[in-house]
Order: structure tokens, then sequence, then C-alpha cells
């Protein structure tokens, strides 16, 4: 900024002093030059009036810029003098490291990757867990189950009976009848099955080969 004021005065000085030279010169030369030129421009007075305020709006121009420059370095000063923040700042970063501490200890990396991301799943299963948890605790539908009726039980029992006793070929043992129920059909169903018939004609004859 100095440089640059600087200039700009030097500027100015010799630009006064070449109008002072001008000056001086020219009453020298129109007696022997100016005397043989006839020719004369045609310059209207508004015209005349700027080419004499050339120099002297440059001139002008270059103070004033000149001028706001050292306004604006006045104020910039003032700023900072009203300013008591000033920041420690270091070369380096003392005691800071990256996550995995690559510089800390470089042999263990890969471990601490594998750890890392077992980490992270295992925290993504545990957000999952609770999402699901929330999800079916917002969930009030319960539907309604009947329970199977008695007689259907008892077929069921009948029925896997039979079947063993057809596999160990065994007869088959009737089912127990419940107090204040019938169960003629159910005895009926079960010795007249084939299993029970076979049963029966097998025993017949053993009989009778004993009575001889």
């Amino acid at each position: 900024m100095i440089a640059k004021e600087r200039a700009a005065g030097d500027f100015l000085e010799r630009l006064e002093q070449d109008q002072k030279r001008k000056a001086l010169m020219r009453p020298r030369y129109e007696p022997s030059e100016v005397y043989e030129c006839t020719f004369s421009p045609q310059i209207n007075q508004k015209s005349k009036q700027l080419t004499e305020r050339g120099f002297e709006a440059i001139g002008e121009k270059m103070r004033r810029e000149s001028r706001m420059e050292r306004l604006k370095q006045e104020q910039e000063l003032r700023d900072s003098q009203d300013c008591y923040f000033s920041p420690k700042q270091f070369a380096r970063d003392v005691g800071v490291e990256s996550k995995l501490g690559v510089l800390r200890d470089p042999e263990t990396l890969m471990e601490r990757i594998k750890k890392e991301r077992e980490d992270k799943i295992e925290r993504v299963k545990q957000e999952a867990a609770r999402q699901e948890k929330s999800l079916e605790h917002n969930l009030t539908f319960s539907p309604h189950i009947n329970e199977t009726p008695e007689f259907i039980h008892k077929m069921a029992l009948a029925m896997r009976a039979l079947r063993e006793a057809a596999n160990q070929g065994m007869p088959p043992k009737p089912p127990q009848p419940s107090y204040g129920q019938t169960s003629a059909n159910s005895y009926a169903r079960i010795y007249t099955s084939p299993s029970a018939k076979s049963y029966t004609s097998q025993n017949t004859s053993i009989r009778g080969n004993f009575s001889k």
C-alpha cells in the first residue's frame, strides 16, 4: 500500500513538473516556430475545457483513490485493535489419531477392522430386534381359535391305537368309555376291523389244536 501511494505521489510530481516545463518552453518557441504555423484548428469551447481539465481530472482521481485507500487502512487498523482474541495454533495436533489407531499399532490393524465390523453388525441386529419388538407391541389383533371337540379327540386316539396294533400284530385295546356316554359304536368299529378279525381267527385255530 505504501509503495502504491509513493508511486501515485511521484506521478503527480512528474506531471506538475512537466506542465511547468511546457509553460516555460512555450514562449521561447512561439516567435520562431509558431509564427510559421498557419493552421489553426477549430475547437469549440466545451472541447477546449475538456482538454484543459484532462490532466487535472486524472490527478484528482488518483488523489481521491489514494485518500480512500488510506482511510480503508486506518479503519482496518482500528478494527484489529478492538479484537483481543488470538487463537493458539499448533504445528501438529498432539494426541489426535484415527479411530482404528493405525499409527499407534499397525500390526493389529486387520483385527481391529474385523472387530469394528462385528460390533457394527451386532448393533444392526439389536436395532432390528428392537424395531421388531416395537412392531409386535403395536399389533393388537388376536384371532379366536376354537378348541377341538372331545369326540374328535377320542376318534384320533382310537385310530392311533388301531395303527399301533396293526403294526405290532396285537389285538387293539378297546377305548375306555367316558362316564355318562355310550361307546357301542366305538366297540363295533374296533372289533369289526380287519386286524381284529385276523387276530380272532388265529386264536380260534390255536385253541382247536390244543383241544385235539
